[in-house]
């Protein structure tokens, strides 16, 4: 009678044994995957239904499984951004591109966030990576156009605007943002026809009214600048750009107290508006109050030591403060900015 070898029978125990370890193992990396894709998907829904904090703890949990989840962590960087925390989105969207640096809306997340934190070089530097995957986007040229303004590289940022709007002429945004830039260089005709192009895409945009009252009040047209941002925060009642805005109209016309409430709504809604701190810091120079003026003029002037006539305003308050030397440095660099008021003080103060 013919018998089995009994090692032959232990090798074929073996191999069953090793085909079965085997298949156990696939079926637990599927059921980790399983549940891994059962967390991000439910941090998906959060995200759309805007619970950031709900769509982040999801999206940990999916880590948790799966640490080199390059989704995950890309859409943990949008719900961090969402909750303006954009040093951590960041992170986040690092994590992703180190787990797969082809993921393009990971470059292009982290170049928004770099953008908030006024980290533009970094911006363009992801901006310049999505472009050579999709080098026809509007948005893409749209961010760039965003940085280079943020930089005054007006003509820059006036180029990338047109690029933008090449691939979406009917986005009033972009003619927004143009007509922002047009101002900003004192062509004011210019910026005024791109507004009223934009009123007649969606002239209910109260960015387009936003953008028209601070064209009246550069034309020295406060009641029109009223009017216009009136209809603004008629839509927003409270957007900090907007109250604030209004705030640095009213003190144009000395309705310093009016301004100053607005001022201080926008700062809540707002803590980092730096047009903010520096507009409450000339309701203290206008109202005698130079001690508290530096004060405030210095928090915006770290924000940003270009800021539009930041250093005129803090050129006025340390003269009142009886340091002349220090102030003529500040008009100095005003003036070599091309701001006309800081200008105008070095020659009457400086020369």
């Amino acid at each position: 009678m013919y018998r089995d070898n009994p090692i032959h029978i232990s090798m074929k125990v073996l191999i069953l044994i090793v085909i079965f370890l085997i298949l156990l193992m696939i079926q637990g990396c599927d059921i980790k995957e399983i549940k891994r894709d059962r967390f991000y998907n439910r941090g998906n829904r959060a995200l759309e239904k805007q619970e950031y904090h709900e769509a982040i703890r999801f999206y940990d949990e999916a880590l948790s499984i799966d640490p080199a989840y390059a989704k995950a962590w890309n859409n943990k960087g949008v719900a961090l951004s969402k909750l303006n925390q954009f040093k951590d989105a960041i992170i986040s969207l690092d994590n992703a591109i180190i787990q797969d640096p082809d993921l393009v809306s990971a470059y292009f997340n982290r170049a928004d966030s770099y953008i908030r934190i006024g980290n533009y070089n970094m911006a363009l530097n992801d901006l310049e990576i999505v472009e050579l995957y999709l080098p026809d986007t509007s948005t893409v040229h749209f961010l760039k156009g965003e940085c280079y303004y943020y930089q005054k590289k007006y003509e820059k940022g006036i180029q990338s605007f047109l690029n933008a709007l090449k691939d979406d002429e009917y986005n009033e945004e972009i003619l927004i943002n143009l007509a922002i830039i047009y101002m900003d260089t004192d062509q004011l005709s210019e910026a005024e026809a791109l507004l009223k192009e934009a009123s007649i895409m969606n002239i209910d945009n109260p960015d387009i009214y936003n953008v028209w009252s601070m064209l009246s009040y550069k034309r020295e047209e406060f009641d029109e600048a009223l009017k216009y941002i009136d209809r603004a925060l008629a839509v927003y009642p409270e957007n900090a750009f907007y109250l604030n805005n209004k705030g640095y109209i009213l003190l144009e016309v000395d309705r310093n107290e009016d301004a100053l409430e607005l001022i201080n709504r926008s700062i809540e809604t707002d803590p980092g508006n730096k047009l903010a701190y520096r507009n409450k810091g000339i309701y203290f120079l206008k109202t005698g109050r130079n001690e508290n003026a530096k004060r405030l003029l210095q928090r915006a002037y770290e924000m940003d030591p270009e800021l539009e006539d930041i250093n005129y305003f803090l050129g006025l308050t340390v003269l009142n403060l009886s340091d002349k030397e220090k102030a003529c440095t500040y008009f100095k660099k005003s003036m070599d900015l091309g701001e006309l008021k800081g200008s105008e003080a070095y020659k009457k103060y400086c020369q």
